[in-house]
């Protein structure tokens, strides 16, 4: 029975728990819960002796699933879930390589959600919706760490002896005192890091890109990045709460109006996937508004199907 509730949280953990065994996840005892999801990150991890506890992660996605019984909509529930494997993965790094608990704070975001966070030495960061930022309530004397699981614009407090270090997937940015934005999604494959002021070092793998301002640096599923021009009022535009695309593909628009709206929008026709769109929105309008005015500038249209919506031409 253990065996199989472990295999059911991992599934659950990666998005892949099918609708008949979310029950069995909302009624799991929390310290069963939290047993699991420990077990697997120190299965990923190799770290021992990590005391971690997720009452209140576990606490919220009880609460979602609850909501997700009346709704069906699970896309953000998955998400949360995933982070908690993430998140708790870095805790245990961090113990194993430091020795020392430290004692964390988490900020979250949810559908149609943005939100201010001021951290100890001054730092602010603005997270966008469906983001998790984790935080040491203090930070130690020689760096300022923070993961991240979505997309977050920092400005940094500058502190020449401690660097502010941001780790999201297994990226890693360093600076002394700068603003940039992050955007890391733990279910999706594409990174980005986008560079205003000061200067950055990304650190991916063995290798390091050192950033300067108006640049951005993209790092794909493979594990390559690539560092370009940014094109600063698209890459910032959800600062403004707009939604902004400059020859983006179909599919990367439908991705923000699902973790914006918390809708159900599909594309059975791959074809149509890398279609290129171009457009301005108010994310603050319907979603059928959005929608309306998506499906004009590709030419398509969308239809309501259940408790969703089919983008077609």
């Amino acid at each position: 029975m253990e065996d199989s509730e472990k295999d059911i949280v991992q599934k659950f953990i990666k998005g892949e728990c099918p609708a008949n065994e979310l029950n069995r996840i909302r009624e799991m005892a929390p310290e069963v819960f939290e047993k699991h999801v420990q077990t697997l990150t120190l299965e990923e991890d190799r770290a021992t002796n990590v005391s971690v506890s997720i009452d209140k992660m576990y606490k919220r996605i009880e609460k979602e699933l609850d909501c997700d019984r009346r709704s069906f909509k699970i896309y953000p529930y998955l998400r949360a879930a995933a982070a908690v494997l993430f998140l708790l993965g870095s805790l245990s790094w961090y113990y194993f390589k430091y020795g020392q608990e430290v004692e964390y704070a988490y900020a979250t975001t949810k559908e149609a959600d943005q939100i201010k966070v001021s951290l100890e030495d001054g730092t602010t960061v603005w997270l966008n919706s469906y983001s998790l930022l984790k935080y040491p309530k203090h930070f130690g004397a020689d760096k300022r760490e923070v993961f991240l699981d979505g997309e977050a614009y920092f400005e940094v407090k500058k502190e020449s002896a401690r660097p502010f270090l941001v780790h999201f997937d297994k990226l890693e940015v360093r600076v002394l005192g700068t603003t940039f934005s992050v955007k890391s999604f733990s279910n999706e494959s594409d990174k980005y890091v986008t560079l205003l002021t000061g200067i950055v070092n990304v650190k991916h793998g063995k290798r390091e890109l050192k950033m300067r301002p108006g640049e951005e640096t993209h790092i794909n599923q493979a594990g390559e990045a690539k560092k370009y021009k940014a094109n600063l009022s698209v890459s910032m535009a959800w600062r403004e709460e707009v939604f902004q695309f400059q020859q983006a593909p179909l599919t990367e628009v439908i991705v923000a109006f699902k973790r914006w709206y918390g809708a159900d929008i599909e594309i059975p026709d791959k074809k149509l996937h890398r279609r290129k769109v171009t457009i301005r929105i108010n994310p603050r309008e319907k979603l059928y508004v959005a929608l309306n005015a998506l499906t004009a500038a590709v030419d398509l249209k969308y239809k309501k199907e259940g408790n969703g919506f089919i983008i077609s031409k």
